[in-house]
């Protein structure tokens, strides 16, 4: 007990240490959190008590999941999540299948010594390729920065993160444990998991507005967005219980990444629906009886009151908001001081590999400059995509932070996979350059076109 009580005080400590050297220093706070994380570690070994392996840490990252997407997905509107979708498809699932393909010529190229089988190809690069946003979001809600190239970078987190687990769950899984895939079958699979998962989280979402609607009260309405996002992954992931209940004997089951993303979308739409029709119904009602006299004014002062639950229910949302952003921050945090945990007890193994982990990130950042400058060359050529420019290309570029799904995915791996250790070394690695490198990366960039971003930012909300 008294260990835990001392891990939740450091856990706090460099979560609020962090925010400081971000204030003060502009470091960003995923680096800060990690070098505490590594430096408390190195110092004092065994203050910190944290889950002693991968599948421990898998539990723990499941556990907090919902929190950590659910905050991400807030940040998002469904109609401008609509109005980018052909540009967040290519980010989010074309550029990953083509980097995936990039990555079979770089392996048999670079890492031929190790002989990997195609399986072990599309999961190592899955696991590599897969983003955080998390991080994303953290140092972009330092900067006043177009709302579109926002909801570009970190919108293709959270769904690059879906095709990665479904990539490495219905594909190189299956190929390392001998089972035999076809073109057609693996797509038709692919398919069934999207469309399942979007009508499940579609479902679930209007589930949880029922149970918002029961009172108007916040505890009650953020534990409802919390329930909604928990149910997503539990319902999705053991989705193959609910069809053996029906009868059906298969082991199959959904994306929970892409459920709980769904569900959050589909219940804050019609929840920011509802706020903006009462909204307007309110100015129409103040405009109509101006210059009424004083018997109307009261009538007007009643129709306000009427509309006054609202009005609060808007005010209720924006802290709801703020108090689980705060949330997932610290649960970041505690990913983030095991990660740092993980790099001090494997630094030796690290070292080892230093050579694959250097090749690997500098394989996938290349890989991600190619994506994303294929990306803003047609988008550049159709209206019906975001134009991307040189300086939205290298922030987009830079975007790409690996972070705690890979170290879930990893957990995946047949324990007699005969690079197991090789795998944990370059996806820890590349965690690790990727966290301190493009946050140096993605500041300077931001830094250095500060003036102009302020102004497209100015001119798209002056529209």
């Amino acid at each position: 007990m008294f260990e835990l009580l001392i891990t939740a005080i450091a856990v706090v400590f460099i979560f609020m240490s962090a925010i400081q050297l971000e204030e003060r220093f502009s470091v960003p706070t995923p680096v800060g959190i990690l070098s505490l994380a590594i430096g408390l570690y190195t110092l004092a070994p065994n203050v910190l008590v944290m889950p002693a392996n991968e599948t421990d840490f898998a539990k723990l990252v499941l556990l907090l999941l919902p929190l950590l997407i659910l905050s991400d997905t807030m940040q998002l509107n469904l109609q401008e999540l609509k109005e980018n979708a052909i540009s967040l498809f290519y980010l989010a699932f074309v550029a990953i299948a083509l980097s995936i393909g990039l990555g079979y010529f770089v392996a048999g190229t670079f890492l031929s010594e190790y002989n990997l089988s195609l399986g072990a190809i599309i999961f190592l690069f899955a696991a590599t390729l897969a983003t955080d946003p998390v991080a994303v979001v953290s140092i972009f809600s330092k900067f006043k920065l177009p709302h579109r190239l926002k909801i570009l970078a970190e919108g293709e987190s959270l769904f690059n993160d879906a095709t990665a687990v479904i990539a490495v769950a219905y594909i190189a899984i299956p190929l390392l444990t001998g089972h035999t895939l076809t073109v057609v079958g693996t797509t038709l699979t692919g398919l069934m998991v999207i469309v399942g998962s979007i009508l499940l989280g579609v479902a679930i979402g209007f589930v949880g507005l029922f149970f918002m609607g029961t009172r108007q009260h916040k505890h009650i309405e953020l534990a409802s967005i919390l329930l909604t996002a928990m149910f997503s992954l539990l319902i999705a992931e053991n989705f193959y219980v609910i069809l053996e209940f029906i009868g059906i004997h298969t082991h199959f089951h959904l994306s929970g990444l892409l459920t709980i993303i769904v569900s959050i979308l589909t219940l804050y739409h019609v929840v920011n629906k509802l706020v903006k029709e009462a909204e307007l119904a309110m100015n129409q009602t103040s405009e109509s009886l101006e210059g009424f006299k004083t018997t109307e004014k009261l009538l007007f002062h009643q129709t306000l009151t009427s509309f006054k639950s609202n009005i609060i229910n808007k005010e209720r949302h924006l802290e709801i908001k703020d108090t689980i952003q705060l949330m997932a921050l610290i649960a970041n945090t505690i990913l983030f001081v095991y990660l740092g945990e993980i790099m001090g007890l494997d630094l030796g193994i690290m070292l080892s590999y230093w050579k694959e982990i250097l090749i690997m990130f500098t394989a996938t950042t290349l890989i991600r400059a190619v994506m994303m400058g294929k990306f803003a060359f047609i988008s550049n050529k159709t209206t019906k995509m975001t134009n991307i420019n040189f300086r939205w290309w290298a922030v987009l570029t830079f975007a790409g932070f690996k972070g705690s799904l890979s170290i879930v995915l990893l957990t995946m791996l047949p324990a007699d996979f005969e690079h197991l250790e090789m795998f944990r070394a370059v996806v820890v690695g590349v965690i690790a350059m990727s966290t301190f490198l493009y946050a140096a990366g993605l500041v300077i960039v931001i830094k250095s076109n500060q003036e102009i971003f302020e102004k497209e930012y100015r001119e798209e909300h002056s529209h």
